[in-house]
Parts: structure tokens; C-alpha cells; sequence
């Protein structure tokens, strides 16, 4: 299915299941994500994505409750600064409720125009539409975020490609992360279909190999970690963290 397919069996199911304000306002919205290159995902309609990354999950129902992806915010090249814009985006944090599908990843940290917010959803954002005055903060949250996926280093955009491509909603929030957290520490090496080696200057750390929904950690000193679940992570950098210290 092409994205255009996808983005008109969107429009037919919003068409069916919408009407009134709330469905002008939701055609408004997705032709503008459209504009921006940014696609319902062909395997689960309500899920709008940009170059992989989920940029917007959106519920119907006598409003439309659209959930961001996990992702931090902040302005980028000539964006101007909005007080308004930021208070609205500031507003819909979504805090962690440990519902069903985070019982295992609670609690995630994000940056928010300089103010961090512990104890997040994977969904960092919840918005509303209507009201229509929401409609334009939504559409700079989606531009602001298609600005940072593409100024994202190519190396760090592959390992998150592989995250997205192969692990499943409950696995992606806090592997995403991790992710992050290797990229910025240390050096990352790809190595084949799925293989990833991790380094400092002096010894490997541990390599990483994706299957479809399944990922593995092999520490430097042999431990492994399957899928880890959100207490291991600490474990693993803690770990990966005194690997390279001794070297």
C-alpha cells in the first residue's frame, strides 16, 4: 500500500465514523501532516509517521485525543518563540498512569522547551481538537518534530530505524531511549542486518542484534539481556558504564 492509499483509507474511515466540526477539523489536520510528508503507517492507520517516527497516534471519538510519539520539544532554526504555543504544549503533558500497555516502562524523562518532566507516558502529549484554536499548536508540534528527525545524525537514525522496524509498541518507548542514551555516550558501529557494536576508544562494550520483536544485549562480559524490561536498563548502563572505565 502507498502512502497515498493509506492516507485515503484514513479519510474513508474518518469520513464514516466523524462528522461536523470534529470532522473538519480532522481532514484539516491530516492534509496538513500530508503536506508535511507525514503518513498514516499503511499497518495501523491511526498512527501518522514521518521518516519512521511516530509523530501522532489519533483516537476518534466525539473529539479527536491525539497522542504524540516519545519525544522531547524545543525550537529549531528560525522558528520563533510562543509563550501561548509553549503554555498549550506544556499543558498536555501526559504523565505515566501505568496503564496496561506501560506496566513494564513506567515513567519516562522528557525535555520540554527547557523544563524537564519526569514520570512520563510514552505518549510525552496529549492534545484535543476540537476546540479549532488547538489546531495550529498541533500542526507546530508536528513541524518541530520533523525538524528534529531530520537533523538527527544518520548513525543514531538507523539504530532507531531498527528499534521502529522491528520491536513492538510495548518494547519501543524505552528502547528508543536507551538508544539515545548509546548515542550520546558512546560510539556506535553497524555491522550487519541488525547488528550494532558499541564502544568506547579502547574495547567493545557489548553488540546488539535485532530479530523481528526481539532485540539482544551482549555485555562485554558475556551477560545478555533479551527485550530488557524498564529496571534493566539501569542494570545495563550501570554495567556498560564500569566496562568502560576499566578499560
Amino acid at each position: 500500500m502507498t502512502k497515498d492509499d493509506a492516507l485515503k483509507a484514513y479519510e474513508n474511515e474518518i469520513n464514516e465514523k466523524l462528522s461536523g466540526n470534529v470532522l473538519t477539523n480532522a481532514l484539516e489536520l491530516i492534509a496538513y501532516l500530508a503536506q508535511n510528508d507525514i503518513y498514516p503507517d499503511p499497518n495501523m492507520f491511526n498512527a501518522f509517521k514521518y521518516s519512521g517516527e511516530m509523530i501522532f497516534f489519533i483516537g476518534l471519538g466525539k473529539s479527536l485525543s491525539i497522542y504524540s510519539g516519545n519525544y522531547d520539544l524545543e525550537y529549531y532554526d528560525d522558528t520563533q518563540k510562543d509563550e501561548d504555543f509553549e503554555t498549550f504544549v506544556h499543558k498536555s503533558v501526559n504523565r505515566c498512569a501505568k496503564h496496561k500497555g506501560c506496566l513494564e516502562n513506567p515513567g519516562l524523562r522528557r525535555v520540554v522547551f527547557d523544563k524537564v518532566y519526569e514520570n512520563c507516558c510514552r505518549s510525552t502529549y496529549c492534545f484535543k481538537l476540537p476546540p479549532l484554536k488547538n489546531l495550529p499548536h498541533i500542526k507546530k508540534v508536528a513541524q518541530l518534530r520533523k525538524q528534529a528527525i531530520d537533523k538527527m545524525p544518520e548513525l543514531k537514525r538507523a539504530l532507531r530505524a531498527d528499534i521502529n522496524e522491528m520491536l513492538d509498541y510495548y518494547l519501543k518507548a524505552c528502547a528508543v531511549d536507551f538508544a539515545d542514551y548509546l548515542y550520546k555516550n558512546y560510539k556506535l558501529k553497524h555491522t550487519g542486518t541488525g547488528a550494532w557494536e558499541v564502544s568506547n576508544e579502547e574495547q567493545s562494550l557489548c553488540t546488539i542484534a535485532f530479530e523481528p520483536e526481539k532485540w539482544t544485549i551482549t555485555l562485554y562480559n558475556g551477560e545478555q539481556f533479551e527485550n530488557p524490561k524498564f529496571d534493566e536498563y539501569d542494570k545495563i548502563k550501570k554495567l556498560t558504564e564500569k566496562g568502560a572505565a576499566s578499560s
